[in-house]
């Protein structure tokens, strides 16, 4: 049974680790919040797109998780991206932009400032161990 099957039945996720400390609640109730995070993104229901479910053994780890999440700066760019990367998952072959933008629901001007923000993260991070000699996404300029 995977994480949104489980929480569908039973009205909790199956998350059963503190997200701030590790603690195994291990049966216990754990203290949850939804965060704005431009990088998450959900296979399953897309309208949940740009939040994080959290979940803290305490109320006071609780408020540091919401606040980590606070600070950080929701970025459409960063979600846009996670978006058109849950859309290549399930597409072989070329894609244009044009049909990116059907894929995500995302306009063209959004696919095109999503991919120069993942290229330009690309650049600056360079490559890693696991992307060099590996292909990147077929996307046709």
């Amino acid at each position: 049974m995977d994480a949104h099957t489980e929480e569908a039945e039973n009205g909790r996720p199956s998350r059963d680790l503190c997200d701030l400390c590790g603690f195994a609640l291990a049966g216990q109730s754990g203290v949850l919040a939804l965060v704005a995070d431009s990088s998450a993104v959900d296979d399953h229901t897309p309208t949940r797109d740009g939040q994080r479910l959290v979940v803290a053994c305490s109320p006071e780890h609780l408020a540091v998780l919401e606040e980590v999440y606070q600070r950080r700066t929701f970025n459409e760019e960063e979600l846009w991206a996670a978006q058109i990367a849950r859309a290549l998952r399930y597409r072989a072959g070329r894609i244009t932009p044009e049909e990116l933008s059907e894929r995500t629901g995302l306009t063209f001007g959004q696919v095109v400032r999503a991919i120069t923000w993942r290229n330009d993260i690309a650049r600056a991070e360079g490559p890693s161990e696991a992307e060099e000699g590996q292909p990147s996404p077929d996307i046709e300029a």
